[in-house]
């Protein structure tokens, strides 16, 4: 009774192959940021600060101490400007990467829609199918009850009794394959959603 577009957002959001494709564009994307990072300059700062004491001694006077204090801090900028435009390829082929991927995830989304479109309506189909069966095989009885009690009666001949029971087989027949192919519709719509999946 589900709606098929939310069976088709659940097929989206749970199948394998989709997440794994998905995963693999965000990885390819950071890979654009850090070929991306290379085309700016990169900035260090540091610093250090240090102390020294120095002490005099005199003949028979009193010694003296100094301290010395000293501070050092630098900033440092490299940017590679003339590289032949290697970064700025590398960013290029990164991106061209990203897109194809983002292309095959999106190839992916469509396939898995439409499969899931198709068993969806292969489903109601078959639980139509089922429904008909079931009216066929009471109408079969039926058909068969009366023949019987005609031929019972004297009013229907064994041919036309052996017909009627032929019917009512067949829509035995009719009823089980129906249930079969419900029951395979069933799995093959939760596999396409991602619901059922098939360990190898």
């Amino acid at each position: 009774e589900e709606d098929v577009t939310m069976l088709i957002e659940e097929a989206i959001e749970k199948r394998a192959d989709i997440s794994a494709l998905r995963a693999s564009l965000h990885a390819k994307e950071a890979g654009v940021k850090a070929v991306d990072s290379d085309l700016w300059p990169s900035l260090s700062a540091g610093g250090s600060a240090g102390k020294n004491w120095y002490e005099y001694y005199g003949n028979g006077t009193e010694n003296e101490t100094e301290t010395d204090t000293d501070y050092t801090g630098y900033l440092n900028i490299e940017w590679d400007i003339f590289d032949g435009r290697y970064n700025l390829n590398r960013k290029r082929e990164a991106m061209a990467d990203a897109r194809a991927e983002e292309a095959k995830l999106i190839q992916a989304e469509l396939k898995a829609s439409a499969e899931v479109w198709t068993k969806y309506y292969n489903f109601r189909t078959a639980i139509r199918k089922l429904t008909f069966s079931e009216s066929f095989l009471e109408t079969a009885k039926a058909s068969y009850d009366l023949a019987l009690e005609g031929y019972n009666a004297g009013l229907k001949n064994m041919l036309d009794l052996l017909q009627a029971q032929s019917k009512l087989s067949e829509a035995r027949n009719k009823l089980v394959q129906s249930r079969k192919d419900l029951f395979i519709s069933l799995a093959d719509l939760a596999h396409a959603t991602g619901s059922l999946e098939i360990k190898k």
